[in-house]
């Protein structure tokens, strides 16, 4: 992926169009470009959820731990797809303080 494409990917996380930003969310995590997270965390509040399910995928792989708190909130999200994302782009980061969101979240799950 071509890191020029940035700013207009940037430009269409914006738009009204569910399709038009799951491919920027995905298209940003290929680019791989941490300073794109500040942009894709709040995709992870996105109305739909295959944004949102997209935006936990990208940030996985982009994986700086400035994205743990989006992510530990991404855990509790209704959606299951976009709750095991999370988890695994926690797991993905696999610094401490990624794992310890794991560990609050499973806790309060009664699940150890």
């Amino acid at each position: 992926m071509d890191p020029n494409a940035i700013p207009g990917l940037l430009t269409a996380l914006h738009s009204e169009h569910r399709y038009v930003r799951i491919v920027a969310v995905e298209a940003l995590g290929k680019i791989g470009d941490p300073n794109t997270v500040d942009a894709l965390l709040p995709m992870l509040h996105d109305p739909d959820w295959a944004v949102r399910w997209r935006a936990a995928w990208s940030l996985g792989l982009i994986g700086v731990v400035t994205a743990i708190p989006g992510l530990r909130q991404a855990l509790d999200d209704e959606d299951e797809t976009v709750r095991e994302t999370a988890r695994r782009a926690l797991e993905r980061i696999g610094t401490r303080d990624a794992w310890a969101a794991i560990h609050e979240w499973r806790s309060g799950q009664g699940v150890k």
